[in-house]
């Protein structure tokens, strides 16, 4: 009886060491369990007896703490220099105003057919400086005079002479022309009484 129990008593205390050395859930440890196979003969009823038992323990080691993450910091200053913008393009001022419209005419002067005539390429001029370009479209040599005239078609100070163009050429002059209404005509031979002549009209 007193074998028996001093067997629990042993049994109790391994027990106990047992709880006392398993590690905590909690631990920051990894640990093994093993087991050790003991043998002890003991005396029961004056006999020895062979009894096997397997002895528990556990073996630990620390394990390292995973390192915290970094806080994310906040970036660091750019220290390049930014590149300069492009460049603005330099103060040139106002813009330009538009060229003034060219103050010139052309006159057609056609006899093809037996018919004469002098077709303009715009009715109205401007006063100052006037080109004037003489176009023979016909077959025969022709002129023009440019003569101011009053309101009633008299003629109003000196006619001023394009020289003569052969067919199919083209003669250009420059005259001064004044507010007012102004007679273009050919003077070789009969022609204006033919149909070549023509009125402006000076703004």
């Amino acid at each position: 009886m007193r074998r028996a129990l001093t067997v629990l008593g042993v049994a109790a205390i391994a027990l106990g060491l047992f709880a006392l050395a398993r590690p905590s859930a909690d631990a920051a440890t990894t640990c093994t369990k093993h087991a050790k196979r003991v043998v002890k003969h003991l005396k029961r009823h004056g006999k020895r007896t062979k009894v096997v038992r397997f002895k528990h323990y556990w073996t630990c080691e620390e394990v390292a703490a995973p390192a915290p993450a970094p806080a994310p910091s906040s970036p660091a200053p750019s220290t390049t220099t930014p590149s300069p913008s492009e460049p603005l393009p330099p103060d040139r001022g106002p813009a330009p105003l538009p060229e003034p419209e060219a103050n010139a005419i052309g006159v057609a002067a056609d006899d093809r057919g037996g018919v004469k005539s002098y077709t303009l390429s715009r009715q109205a001029v401007k006063t100052g400086e006037l080109r004037v370009q003489l176009q023979n479209k016909g077959e025969d040599p022709h002129d023009m005079d440019i003569q101011r005239i009053g309101p009633s078609g008299e003629p109003l100070g000196e006619a001023v002479k394009v020289a003569v163009t052969e067919p199919g050429q083209n003669t250009n002059a420059t005259v001064t022309v004044e507010a007012g209404r102004y007679r273009m005509w050919c003077d070789l031979y009969n022609h204006a009484k033919e149909g070549m002549e023509a009125t402006i009209t000076v703004e």
